[in-house]
């Protein structure tokens, strides 16, 4: 947000998940923001981009540079803006890497779960909806039997009756909503 409160501009090249990427947080680390990126020039970025990227940034540079073309204001604080930029960009890739590192470390805990074969077995289960739920549940030894567990995620259906009316068995509103 605080880059595109100095540039709005780059409001549209930043759009989505292109922000959080390696390659163009490195390169606000490096250039230290908007303003030395456009001093370095287009073609200087585009070399420095082209030796670190996995794949052809040209359109990204491209990108990048037309949307600093069509600036016309220059917006009060930018520069002391710029000044937080490249620190937060390195704050940002420090906590990927956290998350990368408790992931993998969710990931070793499911592989040890008795139960990890039957729950990434079920259709649509993989090692993130796996791991959510084995830490939602623990080892299962809170619960009972099945039907315990069942009612504590709020999927045991429930019979709804008033006096001698019976109108069916419907999901449970109660129950963890997070599992």
């Amino acid at each position: 947000s605080v880059l595109t409160e100095i540039r709005p501009v780059l409001e549209r090249v930043f759009a989505g998940e292109i922000l959080s990427r390696t390659l163009v947080l490195d390169s606000l680390i490096h250039y230290e923001g908007p303003t030395k990126l456009a001093a370095a020039g287009r073609g200087r970025v585009l070399k420095w981009m082209r030796n670190r990227a996995k794949k052809a940034p040209a359109a990204l540079v491209d990108a990048f540079f037309a949307a600093l073309a069509e600036r016309t204001v220059t917006v009060p604080g930018t520069a002391a803006a710029e000044l937080v930029i490249p620190q937060l960009a390195a704050n940002i890739k420090a906590l990927q890497a956290q998350r990368d590192t408790i992931a993998g470390q969710v990931e070793e805990m499911l592989e040890s779960f008795p139960l990890a074969q039957v729950l990434m077995s079920m259709p649509g289960v993989g090692i993130t909806t796996a791991s959510n739920i084995v830490l939602s549940i623990g080892d299962c030894q809170d619960f009972a039997d099945a039907a315990h567990l069942a009612a504590y995620a709020g999927i045991a259906p429930t019979t709804r009756q008033s006096g001698t009316s019976v109108r069916g068995e419907f999901p449970t509103r109660a129950g963890n909503k997070q599992l």
